[in-house]
């Protein structure tokens, strides 16, 4: 019995089959080149490059993965749970000029995880989205995975902190729930199957997140 393994040629199916693979390969490098050269990165950018046809807006969106959770999950790995309402405050393009940003004044009727800022500090919301005009030109964000917020609606908002300010949040993982009426409608994209065990019954939801916010101090 020889001791040595003995390799073989690869067939001509083999062969082709690599060849094509690399030829896949380079074209889908070439067209990541061509696409970081020919397409504005930035807002600016895209405002001022000759190939968009006058008068056309400039939308910029933004599509992501959220993570499948309980709603006790959603509670415990957030930093404020909160039933409020909202108001606008501003819509702005961010620093690195890449995406349209607007803050939302909170008003809370009910705290379930985290406090109260001091008296006289604002909850602020900071979402991905909105619309504006600069240089003349309507920029508009798009959230593929979160519905519209709107003001004077009763919301249930899971939050993290956002940025060094000590008061301003972003929403985590799409957990924002719209009241409406006695029903609870989640803002996220196919919300109702990404919460494993959601509530419709927007008072049964309220009851899950307390129960799990008390969970949270056991």
């Amino acid at each position: 019995m020889s001791t040595v393994s003995e390799r073989r040629a690869p067939s001509k199916s083999g062969l082709q089959f690599r060849m094509k693979r690399i030829t896949l390969m380079a074209a889908l490098v070439l067209v990541v080149l061509c696409d970081s050269t020919v397409f504005p990165q930035t807002i600016s950018d895209r405002i001022y490059d000759p190939l968009r046809k006058p008068g056309t807006p400039v939308i910029v969106s933004v599509l992501g993965e959220p993570t499948p959770f309980s709603i006790a999950e959603m509670t415990k790995r957030s930093d404020l749970v909160v039933e409020t309402t909202l108001s606008r405050v501003k819509t702005y393009i961010n620093a690195a000029d890449t995406a349209v940003i607007t803050d939302f004044e909170m008003s809370p009727t009910e705290m379930f995880v985290g406090t109260l800022p001091p008296l006289g500090r604002t909850l602020v919301l900071t979402t991905y989205g909105g619309e504006l005009v600069k240089d003349g030109i309507t920029v508009r964000a798009e959230n593929h995975n979160l519905g519209e917020l709107n003001e004077n609606v009763t919301y249930l908002l899971f939050l993290k902190r956002f940025g060094p300010e000590p008061d301003v949040y972003r929403i985590y993982n799409v957990g924002a729930f719209e009241r409406s009426g006695d029903t609870a409608r989640p803002l996220a994209r196919d919300g109702a199957d990404l919460f494993k065990d959601f509530n419709k019954s927007y008072a049964g939801l309220l009851a899950q997140v307390r129960e799990s916010a008390r969970g949270r101090l056991r």
